[in-house]
């Protein structure tokens, strides 16, 4: 029996046969391939098992169309993490914006490219394999919070367990936060000054910076709604995002995107948290900045002594 890793599975909808021969032979060497005529042939098969790891989707079909089939695949949560390409000869972009805002995660325009398909389906799948990582690397790390403060509360009475999971939540809050060191940052052709003071014990607030490479130097500064213990675990959380999505996009905004779509999915306790996140080019001083609802950050000319509220 050989333990190798099978292929990715890719479903394949459309009802002409000489397509599904065309794009079968671009992507039969690389992956393993189902094929359907109709919608809801690919329904059964996107709900059976195994469940395919990717959906090329055509939109013109007889009886049920290709939007109709991806808004029950969506709809389902069996399918819905299941990324969809429609593959189409409709070229508007009203077409490409509807299939978009129904979860499709790409658009492929016929007559295909096998290039561009090949492109597209391995892109795809590498982000939804960089997805699945990055939501359990959070789940377990929140699982570990969970537990330790837990563990608190079956040990200590009922006065003394509030004391020790404020105690413990403020901890993590400032075990999560960087330690800066003026002077060994100087070297670096960058100086940092940071002061946490939250209003009661354990709040929300945060701030992190990291190189992303030899030149750039990330920041963020944010705060979680609420204060307390749910606070400082939805900070961790963000902490740890931030750090893991900031390796994938290489702009403020395509970060905060990104945690966005995590952190709205599932979001059951309505938390919400405003950023603020900026690169700076430590070579040329240039600092590029984003805002997702944070307040405007303040711009200190040292030699003129004089605030500048900065536009976001």
């Amino acid at each position: 029996m050989s333990d190798a890793i099978p292929k990715p599975l890719i479903l394949i909808v459309d009802d002409t046969p000489d397509n599904l021969d065309v794009l079968g032979g671009i992507l039969s060497k690389d992956y393993r391939v189902k094929a359907a005529v109709n919608g809801e042939r690919a329904l059964r098969i996107a709900r059976g098992n195994p469940k395919p790891d990717m959906i090329l989707l055509d939109v013109i079909m007889p009886n049920m169309d290709g939007y109709e089939v991806c808004r029950q695949l969506k709809s389902d949560p069996e399918t819905a993490e299941i990324p969809i390409i429609f593959v189409t000869a409709k070229v508007k972009v009203e077409d490409e914006r509807m299939g978009l805002e129904l979860g499709a995660v790409d658009y492929i325009t016929k007559p295909i490219s096998p290039p561009i398909v090949e492109l597209r389906v391995r892109t795809q799948l590498a982000l939804y394999d960089q997805n699945r990582e990055l939501e359990r690397m959070v789940a377990e790390r929140t699982s570990q919070l969970y537990n330790t403060i837990e563990k608190l509360k079956e040990t200590t009475a009922a006065k003394e367990r509030i004391e020790s999971e404020l105690a413990i939540a403020w901890q993590i809050q400032h075990a999560m936060l960087p330690k800066v060191d003026v002077t060994d940052s100087k070297k670096h052709g960058y100086k940092l000054c940071a002061l946490l003071q939250p209003a009661r014990q354990v709040g929300g607030d945060f701030y992190d910076f990291f190189p992303l490479n030899t030149n750039e130097l990330c920041v963020v500064i944010g705060d979680v709604s609420d204060k307390g213990v749910p606070a400082a675990l939805t900070m961790a959380r963000v902490i740890t995002l931030v750090r893991a999505m900031a390796l994938i996009n290489h702009t403020p905004s395509g970060v905060l995107q990104a945690i966005n779509a995590v952190l709205s999915h599932d979001n059951d306790d309505c938390h919400f948290v405003t950023m603020l996140c900026a690169i700076l080019e430590i070579k040329t001083g240039n600092l590029t900045y984003a805002s997702a609802g944070h307040d405007s950050p303040l711009l200190l000319r040292n030699k003129r002594g004089q605030w500048l509220e900065l536009e976001t």
